[in-house]
């Protein structure tokens, strides 16, 4: 799915026809979006009984109307650490996935077994992924720059 959005993305930046509405516009549909995806999850749990999901049918438009919110408000998170942060996200996406094996082994060992329905051990859990792989991360471009720097 990851690779759908992506080429979404590339696309919104290659054609221009998406700026002829203000960021404005795509502020309100991103958020009429993003309630429409709650009532969607609530629907599909409550009423048809599925199991809980991350991707609905409205998170195509909702990401889609974040795109284009983002792309017609460039100075949008201009100075801000999830800026920075930001910058190095193909980095910490792509190390990601070792570390969340690292942290799933880590609870085992403690004698705590993943869990879906607990919250706290969710937001701990994609915590230390994300701060370990965001420092890894950052070590493996200093350790680049001190070998381009030595040859």
């Amino acid at each position: 799915m990851e690779l759908f959005y992506t080429v979404m993305g590339f696309w919104l930046a290659s054609v221009h026809t998406w700026r002829k509405y203000n960021a404005r516009t795509y502020f309100y549909f991103f958020c009429f979006f993003t309630i429409l995806q709650v009532l969607e999850g609530l629907w599909l749990q409550k009423e048809l009984g599925s199991k809980h999901g991350e991707y609905f049918f409205s998170t195509i438009f909702l990401t889609l109307f974040l795109f284009l919110y983002a792309l017609s408000n460039p100075n949008l998170g201009k100075g801000f650490m999830i800026t920075r942060i930001g910058g190095n996200s193909l980095g910490i996406y792509t190390i990601h996935i070792f570390f969340i094996d690292i942290i799933d082994i880590f609870f085992r060992r403690i004698g705590l077994e993943q869990s879906t329905h607990n919250l706290l051990q969710n937001l701990v859990d994609a915590f230390l992924v994300f701060t370990l792989s965001y420092v890894a991360y950052q070590q493996l471009q200093k350790m680049k720059a001190i070998l381009l720097n030595q040859s």
